[in-house]
């Protein structure tokens, strides 16, 4: 009995310090994209043509289809 007792506020301890707010400095996505370019000796150059053109096929077609099923 004492061993559960031990094992109960054990995990109740680690549950209640897992539930607390954590506060996170407010980063701003450019600085977590810089951070991973300066990390990685890379530079971000942008979505190439193709795969933009396919994104704009995928909106439209979706656009289409929910045009119909209404």
């Amino acid at each position: 009995m004492k061993n559960f007792a031990q094992s109960f506020l054990l995990t109740a301890s680690l549950l209640l310090l897992v539930s607390l707010p954590v506060e996170a400095k407010n980063v701003e996505m450019g600085d977590v994209v810089k951070l991973i370019e300066a990390h990685y000796g890379v530079r971000h150059k942008g979505t190439p043509l193709l795969a933009k053109m396919g994104m704009k096929t995928g909106q439209l077609v979706a656009k289409r289809l929910m045009h119909y099923k209404h």
